[in-house]
């Protein structure tokens, strides 16, 4: 992770913006059909309303808020609202009950927030006041998108792809898809390598559960009684860094921005032949209060918002976040990205954008 520098973290302050089958789902309306418009949040925030990178992961809150993950902070969870003020933290770091040592936000209610520690895989729940509620034993499996009030879509490691399975706040969990379904097969054939396994992008729709591969860009619906019902799918050209983007992974490695060498021109070319996924699986698919299905990437130097409805595609919004890390977060009417700050004084640091979602 890239820790903002200490330097200009005031500034940063300023910068805060914001199992039964089911029948099939409605056509849809003219609202759903519309690509939404986004109101941008602008917030005067505290001093530790600021992520600690851009790769922090957020959850967000049905009233706007942001749940937001800070592993260097001797607490690593806080709550920030519209306002940019700090409401609630909790988590301490540590490995007891109650702790912490890589918190993942998972959910923010008017009363608790959820998350998942990375390193003990341990599920806790806190109260506003931070006073640990419950905890559960480690989980081998890994919650990460909300289908409802703490219950959670997850991995479950399995060979040679991830299964899907529904995990609740105790850590019961029961199977939501079939490992051998045709359709799942098909979107994450099998492969030699363990390691290259691509998890996938888990999300919810209206008429129940949505998988996607962000290398392919392909989204596969699922009712609730795990059936596939349609997929969706864009084809587009080849996804590679822009030429910016490869000078920037060269001077951090390099240690200086410009440097040549053999070496870094072999690494240039490989960088900027490297085709890389429209969107990743680290951070759930969204779904608004209008019921369309939002899909958050990268293009080049390009952000975007990607929105379906049940059936197809209807547009794509440009959004200002640069720097962007795959860090975003959809709830009813409101989206919220972790970006760069505007200002480039300030590289290297990290902000939270809001928007209202119309």
């Amino acid at each position: 992770m890239i820790t903002a520098p200490r330097c200009s973290i005031l500034a940063l302050a300023a910068l805060l913006t914001g199992c039964a089958a089911q029948s099939a789902p409605p056509t849809p309306t003219s609202t759903t059909a519309r690509l939404p418009t986004l109101t941008a949040l602008v917030s005067s925030g505290a001093l530790e309303a600021a992520p600690h990178s851009r790769n922090a992961p957020i959850r967000l809150g049905e009233n706007g808020s942001v749940l937001l993950s800070d592993p260097s902070a001797t607490l690593q969870l806080r709550v920030v609202d519209t306002l940019g003020r700090v409401r609630w933290q909790a988590a301490p770091r540590g490995e007891g009950p109650g702790e912490a040592r890589m918190a993942m936000p998972l959910e923010l209610t008017d009363s608790s927030l959820l998350a998942f520690d990375l390193a003990t895989h341990r599920l806790s729940e806190w109260d506003s006041a931070g006073t640990l509620l419950r905890t559960t034993p480690a989980l081998p499996r890994t919650p990460l998108a909300r289908l409802g009030d703490h219950r959670w879509l997850g991995w479950e490691p399995d060979q040679p792809r991830f299964g899907v399975v529904e995990v609740d706040a105790e850590g019961h969990t029961r199977p939501v898809l079939d490992h051998a379904d045709a359709e799942l097969v098909a979107l994450f054939p099998a492969v030699a390598d363990a390691r290259m396994i691509v998890p996938p992008a888990l999300g919810k729709w209206r008429g129940g559960v949505l998988v996607g591969n962000g290398k392919s860009y392909t989204l596969a619906l699922y009712d609730s009684g795990g059936r596939h019902v349609r997929t969706l799918h864009r084809v587009l050209p080849p996804n590679r860094r822009s030429a910016a983007q490869v000078d920037a992974e060269l001077g951090a490695l390099a240690g200086r921005p410009g440097a040549r060498s053999e070496h870094q021109e072999a690494r240039r070319a490989q960088l900027a032949a490297e085709v890389r996924p429209w969107f990743t699986h680290v951070t759930p698919l969204g779904l608004d209060e209008a019921g369309r299905i939002w899909v958050v990437g990268q293009q080049g130097d390009t952000t975007f918002a990607d929105v379906f409805t049940d059936d197809a595609f209807i547009g794509r919004i440009l959004l200002p976040c640069a720097g962007f890390e795959g860090r975003w977060a959809l709830r009813g009417h409101w989206l919220a990205l972790v970006c760069a700050p505007d200002d480039p004084a300030f590289a290297g640091d990290a902000v939270v954008k809001r928007w209202r979602v119309g």
